[in-house]
């Protein structure tokens, strides 16, 4: 199923990771974050989080012909992305994301509460640090709708570990592309 799928990917590349991070040197931080409210006994509004990302090292410190440098030097013309001896460095990260209403055993939520919604995304992120000040650069491209399958994994998770069976996804929101550029 989906959801064994996923589980037995990210427990995979914790498992490469830990194993690379011994005999490699230093090229950045993988993290990947489950967040479910389900190890808090609900199942209601935020309900579910499951994401990967890197950070780098500091860019000056890989080649010149990495994609990583030439990344960097793409966006250097952003206010903040100076190359005075500060140290810029770049995140990606892949996540989904999903919300329900507070009884997701009601196949009509009322509108007054959370809809259900599920985003599928690519974060993209550039940031310059120094002492005394840092600024940041995002962009995030996804999907917010059916097309970000959260319907397919919140019901594979359920069916997983017994929990009850979400009746409202029919409501979701639709299909909806999102965009977003953050400072």
């Amino acid at each position: 199923t989906l959801m064994k799928v996923v589980v037995i990917a990210v427990l995979a590349s914790c498992a490469v990771g830990c194993v690379t991070q011994s005999t490699a040197s230093y090229d950045g931080a993988l993290t990947v974050t489950l967040e479910n409210d389900t190890f808090t006994g609900s199942d209601n509004n935020y309900t579910n989080g499951l994401g990967v990302a890197w950070v780098s090292n500091g860019l000056d410190t890989y080649d010149d012909e990495r994609f990583i440098s030439k990344w960097g030097e793409f966006w250097s013309f952003l206010p903040g992305i100076p190359d005075d001896g500060s140290n810029t460095y770049a995140a990606w990260s892949i996540a989904q994301e999903m919300h329900t209403p507070d009884d997701i055993e009601d196949p009509n939520p009322p509108e007054t509460d959370q809809p259900y919604a599920g985003i599928l995304y690519v974060d993209s992120l550039l940031y310059t640090r120094s002492e005394g000040w840092a600024h940041a650069w995002e962009l995030k491209l996804g999907v917010v709708g059916p097309a970000s399958h959260a319907e397919d994994v919140q019901k594979e998770f359920h069916d997983m570990i017994g929990g009850d069976e979400p009746m409202g996804w029919d409501t979701q929101l639709p299909d909806e592309p999102v965009i977003n550029v953050g400072y």
